[in-house]
C-alpha cells in the first residue's frame, strides 16, 4: 500500500492455501488484483486489499471472488472461505479434510 491516501480495506489469510501449493497464494494475489482493480498487496500469508476512497467493493463480492478461485482451482471440496472479522477473510480447510490430503 505505497499510496498515503489508500488504506487496508480487507486482509485475506491464506496460510491453509499455501499448505497445499505456496504458488497459490500468488495466484490468489494476481486473481484479486485482476477481478476487483484495487491495490493488492502481500504481508507474509496475507493478502492486503485496499481501494481508493470512493471505489470500495462490498465484503460480499471479495468472498464471492475468493470462492471463484478455489472452484477454478477445483479446490471447494477441501478448502472453504470463512469471515474472521469486519474486514477479514481466511481461507481454511474443512473439518474433515487431514492437512497430508490437501
Amino acid at each position: 500500500m505505497s499510496d498515503e491516501n489508500i488504506e487496508v480495506d480487507y486482509v485475506i489469510d491464506a496460510t491453509h492455501l499455501s499448505w497445499v501449493d505456496e504458488k497459490l497464494v500468488d495466484d490468489l494475489y494476481k486473481f484479486i488484483e485482476d477481478k476487483t482493480g484495487a491495490i493488492v498487496a502481500k504481508d507474509g500469508k496475507k493478502i492486503l486489499i485496499g481501494f481508493p476512497s470512493d471505489e470500495k467493493l462490498n465484503k460480499r463480492t471479495i468472498k464471492t471472488y475468493v470462492k471463484r478461485f478455489l472452484y477454478k482451482y477445483e479446490l471447494l471440496d477441501r478448502l472453504r472461505v470463512i469471515s474472521t472479522g469486519p474486514e477479514e477473510y481466511m481461507i481454511h480447510k474443512l473439518k474433515d479434510v487431514e492437512v497430508k490430503n490437501l
